[in-house]
């Protein structure tokens, strides 16, 4: 089982339930109606000093792929979590572009 605790706006709240066990954090950026929200760029200062296996998720109500794409490249998250219905053709816009990896092998 894997933990994920969202509404991370500070660097010690994020030590602070990584330290409870926590395995992911949500970041609610221009998530509607949130009780915490927190600017990309806030996202952004916190999830780079996040350990290695710690998964981060930005949370939102975005739904144009342009739009989603800005917030996951200038945030640095390694999840995405849409908080509002988006069509197939959004969801596979995004995914073509921000989960595209390069692979290289280890042995020549």
């Amino acid at each position: 089982m894997r933990v994920k605790i969202c509404g991370i706006r500070s660097l010690d709240e994020a030590k602070e339930v990584i330290e409870a066990g926590a395995d992911a954090l949500g970041f609610h950026v221009e998530l509607d109606h949130s009780r915490c929200p927190v600017a990309a760029a806030t996202a952004s200062g916190i999830i780079s000093k996040l350990p290695p296996f710690i998964s981060s998720v930005v949370v939102t109500s975005e739904t144009d792929p342009k739009k989603l794409l800005l917030i996951m490249k200038s945030t640095g998250a390694t999840t995405l979590q849409l908080h509002k219905e988006v069509s197939p053709e959004a969801v596979n816009a995004v995914k073509s572009v921000f989960f595209k990896r390069k692979y290289t092998s280890l042995f020549r």
